[in-house]
């Protein structure tokens, strides 16, 4: 019991904040802004993921998030699940930095999932899980996709989509996966090496 509440704490608090951001707190604090990242604000590069410019944006990404959470949550322990939450966040970020700078204020947490299930069907692609590299196929054609045909429309959403935050969201995870990934291999040669 007590390890299935550990596993959901790390989703639940990402819901609990992104609810709070979008819909109670002051956006301006929380919203990646890049002036204000430029004069020392960095806790933008986290906070911004949580910030929805509109109830239905919210309402997606928190689905998207449980169904997610639902594939792969015995994939990863609960302190692992924090690392890859910060670790897509601040790649998400760091891409959006260097890749857009046109990009003045971006909030929603789309790119960060991208990443998290690149993530764990890179991973999961180590067990040789055909699940997964369906996935990940739907998963680059959806990027190519929007890099050449573009996002959701403005009629959908109050805001266009960021569509480069899915693409360095999928970078990211699809990063920390082949390391994870080769870890494995490490470890498991290692471990032939000495029997």
């Amino acid at each position: 019991m007590w390890h299935k509440l550990k596993l959901t704490l790390p989703v639940a608090t990402v819901v609990a904040l992104s609810v709070y951001a979008s819909l109670f707190a002051d956006m301006a604090l929380w919203v990646y802004w890049r002036e204000k990242i430029a004069v020392g604000e960095w806790w933008r590069l986290f906070s911004g993921h949580t910030v929805h410019f509109d109830v239905w944006h919210l309402v997606l990404n928190i689905v998207a998030l449980i169904i997610i959470w639902l594939y792969v949550e015995r994939l990863w322990d609960w302190y692992e699940w924090i690392i890859i939450l910060l670790f897509c966040s601040l790649g998400v970020s760091v891409g959006l930095w260097w890749g857009n700078d046109e990009l003045i204020k971006y909030g929603g947490l789309s790119g960060v999932l991208h990443g998290i299930l690149t993530l764990a069907c890179v991973q999961r692609l180590w067990v040789k899980d055909i699940l997964s590299a369906g996935a990940l196929v739907v998963i680059v054609v959806k990027i190519a996709w929007e890099q050449t045909q573009g996002g959701i429309q403005d009629n959908f959403l109050s805001v266009p989509t960021a569509v480069d935050a899915h693409l360095y969201g999928v970078i990211s995870g699809a990063l920390w996966g082949l390391l994870l990934v080769m870890w494995n291999q490490s470890c498991t040669l290692l471990r032939r090496s000495r029997q």
